[in-house]
This record gives C-alpha cells, sequence and structure tokens, in this order.
C-alpha cells in the first residue's frame, strides 16, 4: 500500500482493529518514523493519530466527512487536554471544528472544564476562522454555565 498518495487529502480510515477514522491526513516516510517513532514503516497522521501502513486494514479518498465527527475526536478527547491543545494550537481549523462538536456532545467526558475554557480563550484569541471562533465562543459559554 503506497501511502504517499493519500497526503494532505481527506480520507476515511479502518484499522485492523475494525476502527474507523476520517481526517485529512499527512503522509510520513519510513526513514523519518525509524528515527522519529523507532518503527520502520509508512504512516498516515491526522491531527495528532498515527496510522502505521500495517495498522491499516483500508483507505479510501473520500469527498465529504461522514458525520460531524467521528472515531478520531473521541480517541483525543480520552487523551485528556494536553492532546485538544494541541489539535486547538496546530490542528485544520475543520479538526477543531469537528473536536468541538463532540466535546459539546459529551460534556461529561470533560473532566477539567476551567482547564478547557483557557484552552478556548487561547484559541478564540489566535485563530481566525469565523466558524472556529462561534463554535469555541459557544462551548466556553456552555462550559461557564456549568461551573
Amino acid at each position: 500500500m503506497k501511502l504517499c498518495k493519500y497526503d494532505n487529502k481527506l480520507v476515511r480510515i479502518q484499522d485492523i482493529l475494525g476502527d474507523t477514522y476520517e481526517g485529512i491526513c499527512e503522509f510520513f516516510g519510513s526513514e523519518f518514523n525509524e528515527h522519529e517513532y523507532g518503527r520502520n514503516e509508512e504512516c498516515l497522521k491526522i491531527t495528532y493519530v498515527l496510522f502505521f501502513s500495517s495498522d491499516i486494514k483500508k483507505i479510501e479518498i473520500i469527498k465529504d466527512f461522514s458525520s460531524k465527527y467521528g472515531k478520531l475526536e473521541e480517541v483525543v478527547v480520552d487523551q485528556e487536554l494536553d492532546l485538544v491543545e494541541e489539535v486547538f494550537e496546530d490542528g485544520e481549523d475543520i479538526h477543531i471544528i469537528r473536536l468541538i462538536n463532540y466535546m459539546e456532545d459529551n460534556l461529561n467526558l470533560i473532566v477539567d472544564k476551567e482547564k478547557l475554557i483557557k484552552l478556548l480563550n487561547t484559541l478564540i484569541k489566535y485563530n481566525k476562522n469565523n466558524e472556529v471562533l462561534k463554535k469555541a465562543q459557544a462551548l466556553k459559554n456552555i462550559l461557564e454555565e456549568l461551573i
């Protein structure tokens, strides 16, 4: 499987466990991965999740996301707020929006709501995308009512 053809494309990946992830991916070659991750095989990265070639059962380029969030956003939130912060700082705007959508629908999974409010404040201060700003402000308002 030649993963380089999926670089910077919107894809749907099914892993060998049967889980499906969607997002804009970045390709990393085997030499880079050997140096950075100690694994000598190609991979695709969506936000901060790596999909090595041996872990991918099926991959396809898609035109649109199948829903407003998915397994990828669940994985990011499961890793607590450190990974959320990284997505807010370096992620594609569409991934930020999907992450906020997931958090809005799963507020019970957010343990440190005060920290998330601080992260949202930083996002609002530095992000220039109107949709991101609107979604971030709405989530912040909900969180502030809860604490």
